[in-house]
């Protein structure tokens, strides 16, 4: 089993992954824990609190939304995300692996109640993050949404 802590944005983004991601983790080899940011999302405490969370967990992602976060002065989901994982490589203790640990900034809020199928299927960023938090612990290939 791998340990994953996903680095949620808030309650709301807790909430996702204990109720959807977690459960659907945990078939597949990974145990998710949602450690808290809180508010005030920036690029410095968001790899403040991935690169202190390497320590306990196999892996470290994060799920926090893009148009809250600060300082962020127009950038894409994707420049945040090369933006947040450079802070973090240079925080990681020495012989961590960087790879282990990456950033995932949401472009817009998801539901708990459309479930990670239809996300995945309509949000090709997200399905892109799901399947490789799937593939986390070498379990099975993730099933098609077309399936």
């Amino acid at each position: 089993m791998i340990r994953l802590a996903i680095v949620a944005e808030g309650e709301t983004e807790g909430e996702f992954v204990r109720s959807l991601l977690a459960p659907h983790l945990l078939g597949r080899g990974v145990i998710a824990t949602a450690p808290l940011l809180g508010g005030g999302v920036s690029i410095d405490r968001l790899a403040r609190e991935m690169a202190n969370c390497a320590s306990q967990f196999e892996r470290v992602t994060s799920l926090v939304d893009l148009y809250r976060f600060r300082g962020g002065d127009g950038a894409s989901a994707g420049e945040l995300e090369r933006r947040v994982d450079g802070e973090i490589a240079r925080r990681l203790r020495r012989g961590s692996n960087p790879e282990h640990v990456f950033t995932y900034i949401q472009q817009h809020e998801v539901a708990e109640a459309i479930g990670l199928e239809r996300i995945r299927g309509a949000c090709p960023r997200f399905g892109g993050w799901l399947t490789r938090l799937e593939s986390l612990a070498g379990g099975p290939p993730p099933r098609s949404p077309a399936a």
